[in-house]
């Protein structure tokens, strides 16, 4: 980067709209990381284990990532962040229609306020009663699609192993900027919003297990070339993680599998196997993002396992005395 004292005209820190949109958040409490300008995609390997909560780390951020977006992220736990992505008309509506009650007022985002007003951010705070409802220490990220029309309603981000929303004061891909539509406190997750998600969320999955199962039958009376051509589709995928999680989920699994000792080609063959069966539009994904893919499993931030994280110990061993066993893949 340019050094601002030999160049008077370089934008220092304190000028970048990363520094502003993340000191910002910061202030509100949040825990912060970069995205990729351009696309919904987050830049660091622990940011929803250790986003940025210091203004000492959003400079650092700032130095290195100046013209990048800003995303809060958090995961599961009580007392923490998550969201409730609204990605479909009349989904409000229909919780308020359902439930008698209105939507409750808390700090909320819109991603694309001019074209897409009903899409929204809602944050919420975790509670004892919605960390239990959503499956406590096993919960998982939602991504609640609609069957018939095959696109997402909305998204329940954070209550599982992860996710973020991009932060207000970004930069959405269509040029519209994220703008803050009620900007208060963020509230306790009330336990009626909890009943109303868990019981929407039920209907899907017990809809999509229906109509998975009526596919397999299907699909088993295909010829093989007809099967193949489903597969690459993505007929099959669970949709477990959403479109926006799909990229930490490549960073996640990578670091996994790297970790367990595979090698970088075969990190490569897993995660592009896992992103099909596992995310929405995952087949889309790998064909438009192969090479991110690829970069991932190769970049060399990522150490492969080695033998001594596979130990073994022998029947009644003397005490101190750990055999090391050498894992399969190194043999």
């Amino acid at each position: 980067m340019t050094d601002p004292k030999a160049d008077p005209k370089a934008t220092t820190w304190e000028e970048t709209s990363y520094f502003k949109i993340a000191a910002r958040q910061i202030a509100r409490g949040f825990g912060v990381a970069p995205v990729h300008p351009g696309e919904k995609r987050g830049i660091l390997w622990n940011q929803f284990s250790n986003p940025a909560t210091t203004i000492s780390e959003v400079i650092q951020h700032a130095k290195d990532f100046p013209d990048h977006n800003v995303c809060v992220s958090s995961h599961r736990g009580i007392g923490r962040l998550f969201f409730l992505d609204i990605d479909a008309p009349g989904v409000i509506e229909q919780i308020e229609q359902e439930r008698g009650c209105q939507m409750p007022e808390t700090f909320t985002v819109q991603s694309r306020p001019e074209s897409a007003p009903y899409k929204r951010h809602y944050y919420f705070r975790s509670t004892p009663y919605s960390f239990d409802k959503f499956g406590g220490r096993n919960s998982k990220e939602v991504n609640r699609r609609d069957l018939k029309l095959d696109s997402t309603r909305y998204d329940l981000k954070g209550i599982g192993r992860g996710g973020f929303v991009v932060a207000e004061g970004s930069i959405h891909p269509n040029g519209e900027i994220y703008s803050v539509m009620t900007d208060g406190p963020v509230i306790d997750v009330p336990d009626w919003l909890v009943d109303w998600l868990t019981a929407d969320i039920h209907r899907f999955r017990s809809e999509r297990a229906k109509l998975a199962a009526q596919r397999k039958t299907e699909i088993s009376q295909l010829s093989l070339d007809e099967k193949n051509i489903l597969q690459e589709a993505g007929v099959e995928s669970a949709y477990e993680i959403s479109e926006a999680g799909t990229y930490g989920f490549v960073r996640s699994r990578t670091g996994s599998f790297l970790s367990l000792g595979c090698t970088r080609e075969e990190t490569l063959t897993l995660v592009i196997s896992q992103v099909k069966r596992f995310c929405a539009k995952g087949c889309e994904y790998v064909k438009k993002h192969r090479d991110t893919i690829r970069k991932e499993a190769f970049d060399r931030a990522y150490k492969i396992g080695d033998v001594r994280m596979f130990k073994y110990a022998r029947p009644k061993p003397e005490p101190g005395n750990i055999i090391i066993k050498p894992s399969p893949l190194q043999m």
